[in-house]
């Protein structure tokens, strides 16, 4: 999903990990306590966050400021949330 949201230039690079500690190949998040018990749910599907995070990254690698990065993707939740 990444991959395919970064674009046509993405690739993937097996990095060597010869003396460095272990890092799980797949992490999880699970959401259940916070839904049970605060009755959240998320407000953006899989696919527009990993666009989200994807752009930001490039954005970042391009140099920009990512403080006007980051306030333009709040702005754009909160315009979202208020329709």
């Amino acid at each position: 999903m990444v991959l395919k949201a970064w674009g046509s230039e993405a690739g993937v690079k097996k990095q060597d990990t010869a003396g460095t500690s272990k890092e799980a190949l797949t992490l999880a998040l699970d959401s259940s306590l916070a839904v049970k018990t605060l009755g959240w749910e998320p407000r953006l599907d899989l696919t527009t966050c990993v666009s989200w995070i994807v752009d930001w990254h490039k954005d970042q690698l391009d140099g920009k400021n990512m403080r006007d990065v980051t306030d333009a993707q709040i702005t754009s939740f909160e315009v979202m949330m208020d329709k």
